[in-house]
């Protein structure tokens, strides 16, 4: 049975890493903590982007849904709560899909990344919280009440700010989402 060599006096086994080996390691993560960690804001700002863009489709399909009943997208600044709604003889309500089920209700901070809203001007002379965002038979914006009563029509344009993106805009007039 061959024996196994025992360490003369003056050699130790190998047990550590050297000096130069982990300097070698942290200059190496730090070349990729500089390569990936501006790639992470990058993703950040893109996500910020999509929570407008989805508002933008929201309020799309809330005006294309308003034949027949008025139809309006809900914004609640506090919690980041965006939900389809339609008015009729019961009051307000969330806006069915196709199966006849309500729509889920989008939340900004936690569908998109932390997004937020900022400032939000309905189409009358007054902010307002929890805002709806109206629109009529035609498609054309409108003021309702808590309760989904006309109002009137938007006596300006509405905005709604997207912190660090900028406003998606309810054109008055025309109803026009940019």
């Amino acid at each position: 049975m061959p024996s196994t060599p025992t360490p003369t006096r003056g050699t130790h086994p190998r047990r550590a890493f050297s000096l130069v080996e982990l300097l070698a390691v942290v200059v190496v993560l730090a070349i990729l903590a500089g390569v990936v960690l501006p790639g992470l804001g990058a993703v950040s700002g893109l996500r910020r982007q999509a929570a407008a863009d989805e508002v933008r489709r929201l309020l799309t399909l809330a005006r294309a849904s308003a034949r027949g009943v008025p139809a309006g997208v809900a914004i609640a600044p506090a919690t980041g709560d965006v939900t389809l709604v339609s008015s009729g003889p019961a009051g307000v309500a969330a806006l069915v899909d196709a199966l006849g089920e309500p729509r889920r209700a989008v939340n900004l901070g936690r569908d998109f990344g932390g997004a937020r809203f900022g400032a939000i001007v309905d189409g009358g002379d007054d902010a307002i919280d929890p805002a709806v965002f109206w629109f009529g038979f035609d498609g054309t914006p409108e003021r309702r009440d808590a309760s989904g009563a006309y109002v009137g029509p938007f006596t300006r344009d509405a905005r709604i700010e997207i912190v660090d993106v900028g406003p998606v805009v309810v054109r008055r007039a025309t109803g026009v989402i940019e």
